[in-house]
């Protein structure tokens, strides 16, 4: 979802959503008031990403009813920078209101071991206990953008996914 110069728009990945009665995402936004409150709480132009769950998409396996929005990023357009991750926090527990994505630890280092975080990404979802969780998304307390990722891939931000082993063998 973004405000931008005064006009507020959903997007899907690669597209602006024009807004009808049928459109999933449309519906969760107005249902948890995204607009209103992005309206209220930002001066400037702002983004916000999230992950549309719930009933009839991607065979609903966190058992949601309805649909609802997990938040996942905040980014100022008139900077061109995503928050850091405290400041994300706020932006969405304080500000706006809105629930974030499970957040697993706050607490972890990095290390160079492919294999520990594929083993920590295995585990249950904290959603619905029952399903295994895709897998985790490791980024950094503080925002940071890596030259040679940019070269390489796209806007050099650093955070990656670690998808769940278990997730893909029951998917299968």
């Amino acid at each position: 979802m973004y405000l931008y110069n005064g006009e507020f728009g959903v997007c899907s990945r690669n597209l602006d959503l024009k807004e009808s009665e049928g459109n999933a995402f449309w519906k969760a936004v107005r249902a948890a008031k995204v607009e209103e409150k992005m309206r209220k709480s930002f001066i400037g132009n702002w983004a916000i990403q999230g992950e549309l769950l719930g009933a009839g998409l991607q065979e609903n396996r966190l058992h949601i009813e309805g649909k609802k929005i997990l938040w996942l990023n905040v980014f100022d357009i008139d900077i061109f920078k995503y928050l850091n991750f405290r400041e994300f926090l706020f932006c969405m527990n304080k500000q706006l209101e809105l629930e974030t994505v499970p957040i697993i630890t706050e607490e972890y280092g990095l290390d160079d071991n492919i294999e520990n975080l594929v083993k920590m990404s295995i585990g249950r979802s904290l959603i619905y206990p029952k399903a295994w969780r895709e897998g985790i998304v490791i980024r950094p307390i503080e925002e940071m953008i890596d030259l040679q990722m940019s070269s390489e891939f796209n806007n050099g931000r650093v955070s990656f996914k670690v998808v769940n082993s278990e997730y893909l063998i029951e998917e299968a």
